[in-house]
């Protein structure tokens, strides 16, 4: 029962962020501005991408939160990507309840584990992982609620300023562009991607 919430939260996450990125190319990005990572996650280890290293902390620019997507008391969000080991990251959805993605209101955190970089094509890399663990946090009553209600309600509950957690496996086929600054990773659970697409960028 729990891998169906599982699935759930990976659909609803990334379909609330695909939506603000289209919101966001007709101009709510908050300028220069980028998120503040508010997750556990601890940088460690280098993943080799060619002639490229992945490592450390890798931030998005600050959006603003869909209006019509709950919680109400989400004002802005956005992507970190941490890499934990020399074939681990963990991708996190950071949430805040103010316009500048400084005010924590919860996170959704994906651990993946087994990164195997491939064959290059172009200026890009194939690479597979496997999702091994999801960790949701809330840190105000109001997002807890809306973790609780909307994703956890017939498993479990969360506890604010605690992560959550679940052990999971769900395989990914990747395609990554990493720079000495940025990292692109577009993702299919069916075959590698083709190209990044209108992946998002994240900065170091």
């Amino acid at each position: 029962m729990k891998n169906i919430y599982i699935i759930i939260i990976l659909f609803l996450s990334f379909t609330i962020f695909s939506c603000a990125k289209k919101s966001d190319s007709s101009s709510s990005t908050t300028s220069a501005s980028y998120v503040s990572k508010i997750d556990n996650a601890t940088a460690s280890g280098i993943i080799t991408v060619g002639s490229e290293s992945l490592s450390g902390t890798y931030n998005s620019v600050c959006s603003s939160y869909p209006s019509d997507y709950p919680p109400s008391s989400t004002d802005s969000f956005g992507t970190s990507l941490t890499v934990t080991s020399n074939s681990s990251y963990v991708e996190t959805l950071n949430y805040y309840s103010d316009s500048s993605c400084t005010s924590a209101d919860g996170y959704i955190s994906f651990y993946y584990d087994n990164v195997t970089i491939g064959s290059a094509v172009d200026a890009n890399y194939k690479s597979t992982t496997t999702i091994t663990k999801l960790g949701l946090k809330p840190y105000t009553s109001s997002f807890k609620v809306h973790l609780d209600g909307m994703y956890y309600s017939s498993v479990s509950t969360t506890t604010v300023g605690s992560e959550s957690a679940y052990s999971y496996g769900l395989s990914y086929f990747q395609l990554i562009n990493v720079t000495a600054t940025t990292a692109k990773l577009a993702k299919s659970t069916i075959d590698y991607p083709t190209s990044l697409g209108d992946t998002q960028e994240l900065v170091k």
